[in-house]
Protein backbone atom coordinates (compact mmCIF):
# COMPACT_ATOMS: atom_id res chain seq x y z
CA UNK A 1 0.00 0.00 0.00
CA UNK A 2 1.20 3.78 -0.61
CA UNK A 3 0.07 6.98 0.31
CA UNK A 4 1.00 10.36 -0.22
CA UNK A 5 0.74 12.99 2.19
CA UNK A 6 -2.23 15.65 0.80
CA UNK A 7 -0.92 18.71 2.11
CA UNK A 8 1.93 20.43 3.75
CA UNK A 9 1.69 20.42 7.40
CA UNK A 10 3.91 21.73 9.72
CA UNK A 11 2.27 19.15 12.53
CA UNK A 12 3.63 16.58 10.66
CA UNK A 13 7.61 18.17 9.67
CA UNK A 14 8.87 14.56 9.45
CA UNK A 15 6.92 14.29 6.48
CA UNK A 16 7.21 15.33 2.89
CA UNK A 17 4.79 16.94 1.08
CA UNK A 18 3.64 14.84 -2.08
CA UNK A 19 6.19 12.09 -1.34
CA UNK A 20 5.58 8.52 -1.83
CA UNK A 21 5.16 6.49 1.71
CA UNK A 22 4.83 2.65 1.98
CA UNK A 23 2.31 1.40 4.53
CA UNK A 24 4.25 -1.27 6.63
CA UNK A 25 0.90 -1.83 8.50
CA UNK A 26 -1.85 -0.50 9.59
CA UNK A 27 -3.02 -0.61 13.40
CA UNK A 28 -6.84 0.88 14.79
CA UNK A 29 -6.99 2.42 11.27
CA UNK A 30 -3.95 4.57 11.71
CA UNK A 31 -1.16 3.93 8.99
CA UNK A 32 2.42 2.82 10.09
CA UNK A 33 4.87 4.16 7.57
CA UNK A 34 8.67 5.63 7.98
CA UNK A 35 9.46 8.99 8.55
CA UNK A 36 11.90 10.83 6.33
CA UNK A 37 14.01 10.24 9.37
CA UNK A 38 13.58 5.85 9.07
CA UNK A 39 11.40 5.98 12.17
CA UNK A 40 7.92 4.10 12.12
CA UNK A 41 5.26 6.07 13.09
CA UNK A 42 1.00 5.54 13.06
CA UNK A 43 -0.61 8.90 11.58
CA UNK A 44 -4.31 9.32 11.04
CA UNK A 45 -5.03 7.77 7.09
CA UNK A 46 -7.11 11.39 6.42
CA UNK A 47 -3.87 13.20 5.97
CA UNK A 48 -3.08 11.09 2.79
CA UNK A 49 -4.47 10.11 -0.54
CA UNK A 50 -4.03 6.67 -1.63
CA UNK A 51 -1.54 6.06 -4.62
CA UNK A 52 -1.77 2.44 -4.48
CA UNK A 53 -4.32 0.43 -2.69
CA UNK A 54 -3.08 -3.01 -2.84
CA UNK A 55 -1.98 -4.69 0.63
CA UNK A 56 0.87 -6.47 0.22
CA UNK A 57 0.26 -10.49 -0.28
CA UNK A 58 2.17 -11.06 3.45
CA UNK A 59 -0.41 -8.82 5.20
CA UNK A 60 -2.89 -10.58 7.66
CA UNK A 61 -5.55 -8.35 8.08
CA UNK A 62 -8.11 -8.57 10.83
CA UNK A 63 -11.62 -6.13 10.62
CA UNK A 64 -13.97 -5.39 12.64
CA UNK A 65 -16.44 -2.69 13.39
CA UNK A 66 -14.50 -0.31 15.31
CA UNK A 67 -11.06 -0.81 13.42
CA UNK A 68 -8.95 -2.45 11.01
CA UNK A 69 -5.65 -4.20 11.88
CA UNK A 70 -3.11 -5.13 9.12
CA UNK A 71 0.21 -6.11 9.37
CA UNK A 72 3.18 -8.68 7.89
CA UNK A 73 2.58 -12.17 8.95
CA UNK A 74 6.23 -11.60 10.73
CA UNK A 75 4.69 -9.04 13.25
CA UNK A 76 1.23 -10.80 13.60
CA UNK A 77 2.00 -13.21 16.70
CA UNK A 78 -0.15 -12.69 20.09
CA UNK A 79 1.27 -8.82 21.50
CA UNK A 80 2.98 -7.54 18.33
CA UNK A 81 0.08 -6.02 16.95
Amino acid sequence: MIVKLKKKSARYRDLTFAQPYVVTGIEADDLRLLTDAGRPFLYPPELFSLVDSREPVDWVTQRSLRCTIAAPTSRTHIGSL
